[in-house]
């Protein structure tokens, strides 16, 4: 062989290397990002929740339990001084519930926040349109709060169907203006009362 034909042929690679570099990047440039999304683990299951209606994700506080609530809502919590629902996504979406949860995803309802107890933060993401499962896209008629799952079996959710409705936040409760005393005189600071 000679040191021409070499030269040749390896030009010749590099050219058809570059063109289809070229070819993917065109179709990656149609791409459409979807919605950008905080992937979270709930019940064992991997969970998409719109970025845009997170206000935070903290470490979950205390939660107080309250009578009378659905068995998915486990009570309320402070974060950040403000008094917010405390709901078991997991249990929610019917997938077990959150035993050892050490995150909340507070999302701003038009109730007021509502605070998601997760088991896990696994992070951010951009879903693309064609990562949307073909056949598991959501149904205009369908009402539910999972919209789309991704192919790798993400589930996506519907800020609007997660967050409409009274069953999400736990109305008619305070904390207590001043500390009571249990029956053994202590002091008990985390009290809350009705409304």
């Amino acid at each position: 062989m000679s040191r021409g034909t070499d030269t040749e042929l390896y030009d010749a690679v590099l050219a058809r290397r570059a063109a289809a570099l070229a070819r993917s990047g065109d179709q990656q440039s149609t791409s459409r990002v979807e919605m950008r999304v905080v992937v979270v683990s709930a019940g064992g299951e991997r969970v998409a929740i719109p970025a845009h209606g997170v206000r935070e994700i903290v470490r979950v506080g205390r939660v107080m339990a309250l009578p009378g609530l659905p068995s998915w809502v486990r009570g309320v919590t402070s974060v950040r001084g403000e008094i917010v629902s405390v709901v078991d996504l997991a249990a929610w979406l019917q997938r077990g519930c959150a035993e050892d949860a050490w995150f909340v995803a507070v999302l701003d309802g038009p109730r007021g926040p509502v605070a998601f107890l997760v088991d896990e933060v696994l992070g951010l993401r951009e879903v693309l349109t064609e990562e949307l499962a073909s056949g598991l896209r959501g149904d205009e008629d369908r009402r539910g709060p999972i919209v789309a799952t991704t192919r790798d079996l993400v589930s996506v959710l519907d800020l609007d169907a997660m967050l409409e409705g009274d069953a999400l936040v736990a109305s008619g409760y305070r904390r207590a203006a001043s500390p009571r005393h249990d029956s053994q005189g202590s002091e008990e600071s985390d009290l809350w009362e009705e409304r």
